[in-house]
Formats: C-alpha cells, sequence, structure tokens
C-alpha cells in the first residue's frame, strides 16, 4: 500500500521529498475511502507539522490535504488531537495563506473540543483584527457579506460567556 510510504516520507524525508507526499495525499484524499485510510494512518500529523514549519511550497497543498481530509468527521477529531487548531491559528494571526486556511478552521469548528481551543486561544480577536485591517470599507460589507452568506456561525465559550463567531473567508 502506498499511503504507509507517503507517510514516512511525509515524516523523514528532505523538504522536496515531503512536499511531494503531501501533493500525493491531497489527490489521494479526494477518494473517501483513502480519507479514511490517511486519517486511521497517522497522516493528519506529519501534515500538520509540515503546515507548522511553513515552508512555502509545500503550504498550499499541505493546506488543502488537511481541508479534504477534515471533510471526515473522524479526521476533524484526530486533527484537532493533534494540534491543528493551534497550528491554524498561529499561521492566521501571522497572515499566512489566511484564505487557505481559515476554512479549515472552519470546519473544525463543528468539534466541541476545537471551538473551546478557538475560544482560549483568541479566535474572536483574530477574527475582529483581520476584518478590521480590510483597507477599503466596500471590500468590508461586500466580504463580510459573503461570509455571511457562505459560511457557518460558531459559538465560542470565552470565560463562560458565549460569543457568536463567523468563520470564513477574509
Amino acid at each position: 500500500m502506498v499511503i504507509p510510504l507517503l507517510l514516512d516520507a511525509l515524516r523523514f524525508g528532505t523538504i522536496e521529498t515531503r512536499t511531494n507526499a503531501a501533493a500525493t495525499l491531497f489527490t489521494l484524499s479526494a477518494l473517501d475511502s483513502n480519507k479514511s485510510l490517511i486519517g486511521k494512518s497517522g497522516g493528519l500529523k506529519p501534515l500538520i507539522d509540515l503546515l507548522e514549519e511553513g515552508r512555502p511550497l509545500a503550504m498550499k497543498d499541505v493546506a488543502s490535504a488537511i481541508f479534504n481530509l477534515c471533510i471526515q468527521h473522524e479526521n476533524k477529531a484526530r486533527a484537532v488531537r493533534d494540534g491543528a487548531v493551534r497550528v491554524l491559528l498561529n499561521k492566521i494571526k501571522n497572515r499566512v495563506h489566511v484564505g487557505e486556511l481559515l476554512p479549515i478552521l472552519s470546519m473544525l469548528s463543528s468539534n466541541q473540543k476545537a471551538v473551546e481551543e478557538m475560544g482560549d486561544l483568541g479566535v474572536v480577536s483574530c477574527l475582529l483584527t483581520l476584518i478590521k485591517e480590510t483597507n477599503c470599507a466596500r471590500n468590508k460589507k461586500t466580504r463580510l457579506k459573503k461570509r455571511m452568506e457562505k459560511n457557518m456561525v460558531v459559538e465560542v465559550v470565552a470565560g463562560g460567556d458565549a460569543v457568536r463567531v463567523l468563520l470564513g473567508h477574509v
């Protein structure tokens, strides 16, 4: 089976090998049966680790692979357990591939543990800052409207207070 070989390459290969393995896992993750196999084989952790490293050549393929894998409910829990929320928020706060990473964060928000972690890590402040930083008021309204139409609102519990937060593309 090729998935264990790809995961070994992702864990132990050169950056070029790891990037190629991530791209291949992204392609394979298009099939539901592969999503399950990759998740059960521990594929999310090395992808999250590579995302955290922030290698420019690997970022889009890694983000796309994580997104595809997290479509499956069991993989969302694995991603949260493997540290995806912290890594995603750190990248988003540093304005790295926000358009690719915010949809993953949004998808993970259906997991209660992820929502709690988002609250602890300051997702509300982060999202409000992203909205505020938009240059043009017209773009703010347009982007906010699109987010409201396309994305979900989640409840983040922070300090006992429930805060409704919109997650989506910025």
